[in-house]
């Protein structure tokens, strides 16, 4: 023991190594570690609190505001063609074969396809550049490709190509800006419509957003299943801030104390948007340390 600093306050210098050693070899540690040590007429007592962890948005519990569904429900719904000839068919967020919006996630059918046999799909943007292209041998006569359009993808008449052997077609579909709010989960992968099954805390969770009021700060709102809830419960708001055309990117930032599973996010004007399996949802799940 030895008294330091201008107040000649009492430190037992060995403790703090202690306690460090103990975190480090995975020996659980209390709240507080007390010591008590005596000096002459002295009895000093340390206490070494253990490093709190820290909480984000996720850790928050608040009131549905007004207006905010204060649990999630489910609905389905999902439209498709399918032609007599080789061709490439859209299922777009809006449900027509004519328009895309951006944000969007759509599906392209190909069908009557010769199987076993080399498939090559393009999608062509307006400006003329070949935004994806596609190389595939299928065993089936069908497939089905996710194109993902982003807020500050270009706008206007895109053109989808599929060829095989010496036959092949193309057919051209508009994309716009959303004009209703629209939510689709910002990955890398351009193919993935969903977030992982799991990401660990610590990790942004992302989310490319439209169709809202230019200029505008938005809350959106997220939701957690809670125990054996067969639907979401409301938890908390947090913001994106969009751009002059309404679109954004919301990021939900995750720490090390904040609970984990599963959590959905939405917005109640875009709850009774068009619903189907590769985009327009409700809402996005994701799971936190699943």
């Amino acid at each position: 023991m030895r008294p330091t600093g201008k107040n000649r306050s009492w430190v037992a210098a060995g403790l703090p190594v202690m306690v460090t050693t103990a975190l480090l070899a995975g020996v659980r540690v209390p709240d507080t570690f007390s010591h008590t040590e005596s000096s002459g007429e002295r009895t000093v007592r340390l206490v070494v609190a253990k490093p709190k962890k820290k909480h984000g948005p996720l850790s928050r519990r608040t009131a549905a505001p007004a207006g905010v569904l204060a649990q999630l429900k489910y609905f389905t719904g999902v439209q498709g063609c399918m032609p007599d000839v080789l061709d490439i068919c859209f299922e777009s967020v809006e449900g027509t074969a004519s328009t895309m919006m951006a944000p969007s996630i759509n599906r392209l059918d190909i069908v009557n396809a010769v199987p076993d046999e080399p498939l090559t799909v393009t999608a062509t943007a307006p400006s003329g550049r070949i935004v994806r292209t596609w190389r595939l041998t299928s065993e089936r006569t069908s497939e089905t490709l996710t194109f993902r359009i982003l807020p500050w993808d270009e706008i206007g008449e895109y053109r989808f190509t599929v060829s095989q052997q010496s036959r092949g077609t193309s057919k051209t579909v508009q994309v716009s800006r959303q004009a209703q709010p629209s939510l689709i989960p910002l990955l890398r992968d351009r193919d993935a419509t969903r977030f992982p099954k799991t990401t660990p805390r610590g990790k942004t969770f992302r989310v490319a957003v439209g169709g809202f009021p230019p200029r505008s700060t938005v809350p959106l709102r997220v939701y957690r299943w809670e125990g054996k809830d067969a639907f979401p419960t409301y938890l908390t708001s947090h913001p994106v801030t969009v751009d002059t055309t309404g679109a954004g990117v919301w990021e939900l930032p995750t720490y090390s104390g904040d609970p984990a599973g599963w959590y959905a996010v939405t917005h109640e004007r875009a709850w009774n948007r068009p619903h189907s399996r590769f985009g327009g949802q409700a809402y996005l799940a994701f799971c936190l340390a699943c």
